[in-house]
């Protein structure tokens, strides 16, 4: 297999036209609600990179990733971003202290990366995939770009937005995040 048979192309004008439709029952979804679309929309038309984590809660019934939240853990130019270490960390910690909580990494093309990159990830975005899922073969990926929403993994997740209420508490979790933040 190639790495390019874990990848998916969604364009962000039709996943708008499909909000209201259903959930396809053999696929696994990552699904992101209205509001944080809109806010990958402003981060893409800024001129610097950013990266994040999108926490999900992963429902055992249909393994679809529910995104509760969006945290930035890096920024960058319009051709690199690199992880701040700590937040990473404290990420990897939210998660060992709430296993039902799963991530899944994105970051941003912005306007300024350039037409070419609006449909593809790069070529250090590739490399930075691979290496994760060599080491986690349930790796996920997002890319949000002006005009496509990528997703990477080994189960080919479809990319959909919906207008839902958080399922939990997130807001106590990003608190937390942060506290776990200041104490590295």
């Amino acid at each position: 297999m190639h790495i390019n048979d874990f990848i998916r192309n969604f364009e962000r004008k039709k996943i708008v036209e499909q909000i209201n439709e259903g959930l396809e029952p053999n696929e696994r979804h990552i699904i992101l609600p209205i509001k944080f679309h809109d806010a990958t929309i402003e981060m893409c038309n800024k001129q610097r990179e950013v990266q994040g984590v999108l926490l999900c809660l992963e429902l055992a019934e249909s393994k679809n990733l529910w995104v509760q939240s969006m945290i930035n853990i890096g920024y960058g130019t319009n051709f690199s971003v690199f992880a701040d270490p700590k937040k990473c960390q404290a990420v990897e910690e939210l998660t060992r202290q709430h296993p039902y909580i799963k991530f899944v990494d994105f970051h941003i093309h912005t306007t300024g990366t350039g037409e070419a990159y609006y449909n593809s990830f790069s070529t250090g975005d590739i490399q930075g995939i691979i290496k994760s899922f060599s080491q986690n073969n349930n790796y996920k990926h997002v890319l949000f770009t002006p005009s496509s929403i990528l997703t990477f993994g080994i189960d080919r997740p479809k990319f959909v937005i919906k207008n839902y209420k958080d399922i939990i508490d997130f807001e106590k979790l990003e608190n937390k995040f942060k506290g776990l933040l200041a104490v590295q």
